[in-house]
């Protein structure tokens, strides 16, 4: 209940000036109007200059009015469907309050933590739409190629150099070895997947024996954004596969015989997916510029398989099967292919992968790693041996069985 000084009624909805209230201490009740002291605004609280309360609903001025006064005091406080000082809260508060201030600006309060996260989306989206990312792993396995290229290359530039120096002058032997060290450097990259693939009796199919392999990775590489690379077939009765190359355009995806004859096809899109996963991650580069350099070693050490694979990547093998599984959405068919893999037959002479040299330099590029030489015929199984190693067929099938 308002109560007032005068026999003056507040004008309906809140009225502005002196006839607000009756007298200098009138008001008009429920925060409909604004007193000459500077009451609050629709659904308020306030007091007059001459202290008179607003009650909760009651008084001759409409409840919960919409209006907004201006008095001599300013600005008291603004609030949206707020409470009288009675306790009681005004009749229509809530909605007519928010209609009657529309000319109020209502300013949310902002915590640092949001405002990281905007700043973040805001360089996200401005951020150019070519924009390369630094951390992209075929960059990445490219440099490390590079890398790899360039050890044979200071070696022959090394040597050239020394005896150049000896036969003429210093000068001549340093351009002489930079020359020679420049030029192995640059047919070692470019000429590595061509002598990777002679070592290994590669060659193109026959017309229509792989129709079913070349529809699988047409509508693989549709999936992954890759050019179909092209396919080779290397006569063996093992089940394995392996990428070569240097970039996606010129990558050669090459399978086994036995390979396309044991696999359903199911088993068959896992294992050609885990090779396309090798060329779109890029990491086809390295490994085939280690494997090449280290052919010619292969030959009399059997060290050159535990350099091709870390040079090649630790765990190659592992994310590749990753990738795979993430683009067919199958995990069984590679597990199934993998088992199938191992429990075949190995390579025997006369078949190239049954040679020292190529067996040792080519191994870890297979989707299931070849026998190692130093183990054909002893009593260790194989797969015993690879245990542990994060490439071991044995360690990926269980992964893939968690999948």
């Amino acid at each position: 209940m308002s109560e007032t000084s005068g026999p003056s009624k507040g004008r309906s909805g809140g009225g502005s000036g002196p006839g607000g209230g009756s007298g200098p201490a009138g008001k008009p009740a429920g925060g409909g109007g604004r007193p000459p002291g500077g009451g609050g605004r629709s659904g308020g609280r306030g007091q007059g200059a001459g202290g008179a309360k607003s009650g909760g609903s009651g008084g001759s001025g409409t409840s919960g009015g919409g209006g907004r006064n201006r008095g001599r005091g300013g600005r008291r406080r603004g609030s949206h469907g707020g409470r009288p000082p009675g306790g009681a809260p005004a009749a229509g508060g809530g909605n007519r309050a928010q209609a009657g201030s529309k000319g109020a600006r209502h300013t949310p309060v902002s915590s640092p933590g949001a405002d990281r996260a905007a700043a973040t989306v805001a360089v996200t989206e401005t951020s150019p739409a070519g924009a390369v990312d630094e951390h992209d792993p075929s960059r990445s396995a490219r440099r490390r190629a590079l890398t790899i290229a360039a050890v044979p290359a200071v070696v022959v530039a090394v040597v050239v150099g020394v005896v150049v120096a000896l036969a003429a002058s210093v000068v001549v032997g340093v351009v002489a070895g930079a020359v020679a060290g420049l030029a192995w450097w640059i047919v070692t990259l470019l000429g590595g997947r061509r002598v990777l693939l002679r070592a290994l009796g590669a060659h193109e199919p026959d017309e229509g024996t792989i129709a079913r392999a070349e529809n699988l990775v047409d509508g693989l590489c549709a999936t992954m954004g890759l050019v179909a690379p092209e396919m080779l077939v290397v006569d063996d009765p093992s089940c394995n596969a392996m990428a070569v190359g240097w970039r996606p355009g010129d990558a050669a995806l090459v399978v086994t015989s036995g390979l396309l004859s044991s696999l359903g096809p199911v088993s068959l899109e896992g294992v050609l997916a885990h090779e396309l996963a090798h060329i779109k991650r890029g990491d086809i580069a390295p490994a085939t510029v280690a494997a090449a350099v280290l052919l010619p070693l292969a030959a009399v050490t059997p060290a050159a398989a535990v350099v091709v694979h870390r040079w090649a990547g630790i765990g190659r093998e592992f994310r590749a099967d990753a990738v795979a599984v993430g683009v067919t959405r199958f995990p069984p068919g590679l597990r199934d292919a993998l088992a199938t893999m191992v429990e075949g037959p190995v390579p025997v002479a006369p078949s190239p992968l049954a040679d020292s040299a190529v067996a040792r330099a080519t191994r870890w590029l297979w989707a299931v790693a070849l026998p190692s030489p130093e183990t054909v015929g002893a009593d260790v199984p194989e797969v015993d041996l690879l245990t542990g190693q994060l490439d071991a067929p044995v360690v990926r099938i269980a992964a893939l069985d968690e999948c």
